[in-house]
């Protein structure tokens, strides 16, 4: 990504795409940034666009994204309306231009990693699986319905022996 310059036409489109419109709650993934995203992207590459531009562009459109859903939701949740820090953690903590992204974005707010508070980066998902399996076990509900849309709160997981 720091190879590459951010097109800012290419930006613009995909950060018109439909499911930033959507209403809350909302969450997403490979379901809807995954290949055929990819693949619409890069039918957009002409011969003249480098593959490094095309990454360094997806790279600004993560962080862009991220900061567009603190500022349409969260940051309404807080009393001040401030971000003081913004802990960072998985794959991304590890991409320098994402980060130096997510400051740019949020500044003034303090980015950290995870693995300075001592979660690594790289067992976030394992530990947040070990977080929800304990809850499971010890009977306790861990969805959330005002994110999530579910009706009531549940137990998730289930336990085989």
């Amino acid at each position: 990504a720091s190879r590459g310059n951010i097109l800012p036409g290419l930006l613009q489109i995909m950060m018109r795409h439909s499911y930033f419109s959507h209403p809350l709650p909302k969450s997403t993934g490979r379901e809807i940034f995954g290949a055929m995203f990819v693949e619409k992207i890069l039918m957009k590459k002409s011969k003249n666009i480098h593959s490094d531009d095309i990454i360094a562009t997806v790279t600004e459109f993560t962080a862009l994204t991220i900061y567009d859903q603190f500022n349409g939701f969260l940051r309404k949740q807080l009393k001040s309306g401030i971000l003081d820090e913004l802990i960072v953690s998985g794959g991304g903590s590890k991409n320098i231009v994402m980060m130096d992204a997510l400051r740019r974005c949020f500044s003034p707010t303090r980015i950290i990693l995870s693995d300075s508070l001592g979660v690594s980066s790289d067992a976030k998902e394992a530990l947040c699986f070990a977080v929800l399996a304990n809850e499971t076990i010890c009977g306790n509900s861990t969805n959330l319905p005002g994110v999530t849309g579910a009706k009531q709160r549940t137990i998730l997981g289930k336990i085989c022996l």
